[in-house]
């Protein structure tokens, strides 16, 4: 992907906006987020999950991007090593996020519940010994205190903006001359990053809304869980002993 070195003001609204969508949409990040609890009571909590990983994205990036349009090009090896190690905590990332889903699937700890008469709920934090042992309140301690941030799913994108073409799209930066048409592609990438992802988490979660059936839900959700670990596992891979599945699927 080449961008010219005198990147101007539209292009870079343009440009960055574009690749941001783009780039939410690739494999990782799609499976990162369907195996991210969702509220169904609201459709605006559905995209608070999209949001809340298109900020954490964002905020790394944001950052490193600022640092190397001023240091130019005295730390992209620095960058490079840290984008590595961070993808490789991605690939681990992916397959425990799907290893919890078919385990609490296995363990029957992934339950429908009841927080209000006309909306029902799931969660994976819930399991029928906690409920037993103690009232299930319709209030959530973490979702109160930041109501409006997902800290799962926030966590999950800064580690997505730190790791693979997200550090790499950083690179980028060194051939802007001017800083601050680099810094609006980067505020384009991220804004764009953030709408893709929160129209993909529309598209995935809402057929899983209208699941009424405890089985079928859980049928899907361990097809996202071994989707998770399979995609993890081949991250993992390229990133250890240098295969290169990864290739055919988002790169």
């Amino acid at each position: 992907m080449n961008i010219e070195n005198n990147l101007t003001f539209t292009s870079a609204i343009i440009f960055g906006a574009l690749i941001g969508l783009k780039h939410a949409l690739e494999g990782d990040h799609v499976i990162a987020i369907s195996t991210i609890n969702n509220d169904k009571k609201k459709i605006v909590n559905t995209i608070w999950i999209g949001i809340s990983w298109g900020l954490g994205h964002s905020i790394p990036l944001l950052l490193l991007g600022s640092v190397v349009l001023l240091l130019k090009n005295q730390i992209l090896n620095e960058i490079n090593n840290l984008s590595t190690f961070f993808e490789l905590l991605v690939a681990i990332v992916l397959i425990f996020l799907g290893l919890q889903i078919i385990v609490r699937n296995i363990y029957n700890k992934n339950q429908f519940h009841t927080h209000s008469i006309e909306n029902t709920s799931i969660h994976t934090t819930h399991n029928i010994n906690e409920r037993k042992k103690h009232k299930h309140e319709d209030k959530h301690f973490l979702i109160n205190l930041i109501p409006f941030i997902r800290p799962k799913s926030f966590f999950i994108g800064v580690l997505h903006g730190l790791a693979g073409t997200g550090a790499l799209m950083v690179t980028l930066l060194p051939n802007h001359s001017n800083f601050f048409n680099g810094i609006i592609f980067l505020i384009s990438f991220s804004i764009g990053t953030i709408l893709s992802m929160s129209f993909v988490t529309i598209i995935l979660f809402a057929p899983i809304k209208k699941i009424n059936s405890p089985k079928l839900l859980r049928i899907t959700t361990s097809i996202f869980g071994i989707g998770s670990i399979f995609l993890g596992t081949i991250l993992f891979s390229d990133i250890t002993i240098g295969t290169n599945f990864t290739s055919i699927l988002w790169y």
